[in-house]
């Protein structure tokens, strides 16, 4: 039985009664619906935070770990350092020593003693390494210029050579000098 829109069925608790009731059911519903679409998104919601979250924490522990990681090797580096600056490359080029009268470098005598006789070779071999060290030193002098040729290494003192073919004693002032100018 098909109802018009404007008749009522009955007076005495026919469908009057029920359309407030239907209604409401319909109300309810479609607010239920609506709470379960809330619900859904909040759960989408609260799903997509928690692996925000995840990722976030990931990366957030991947960088302590690489800060950590640099700290190490920063550490590590500057431990390093320290120990290098002890290091002196010169000592294990120029092996310097003396033992008794007599001073050596790199195992060659530098002079020699009435007592104690030594070949001039190897005392102009000895020259030639300090001159060497004086080279790798970096000695600059206005007045001086060393040119290191191993036993025939020069010195040159206002453009004339001082060591081969000058006074030996001479040459050896002018050594000394230089040695001292780069001792201050």
């Amino acid at each position: 039985m098909r109802r018009s829109p404007g008749t009522n069925v009955g007076s005495a608790g026919g469908m009057d009664a029920l359309d407030p009731l239907i209604i409401r059911s319909l109300e309810a519903r479609g607010r239920r619906r609506q709470l379960r679409r809330r619900q859904t998104y909040m759960i989408a919601l609260l799903w997509r935070w928690s692996h925000e979250l995840q990722r976030l924490e990931w990366t957030c522990s991947s960088a302590v770990e690489r800060r950590d990681s640099l700290y190490k090797t920063l550490t590590s580096c500057i431990i390093k350092r320290h120990n290098l600056r002890k290091v002196n490359c010169i000592n294990d080029c120029f092996y310097i020593w003396h033992s008794g009268h007599s001073s050596r470098i790199n195992s060659f005598r530098l002079g020699r003693l009435p007592f104690q006789q030594v070949d001039l070779h190897e005392v102009n071999a000895a020259l030639g390494e300090v001159v060497r060290l004086l080279s790798a030193l970096q000695f600059k002098s206005p007045r001086f210029q060393l040119i290191h040729m191993g036993s025939y290494s020069k010195i040159q003192y206002d453009s004339f050579s001082l060591l081969p073919k000058r006074n030996f004693n001479q040459g050896l002032q002018t050594l000394a000098t230089c040695i001292q100018v780069v001792n201050v």
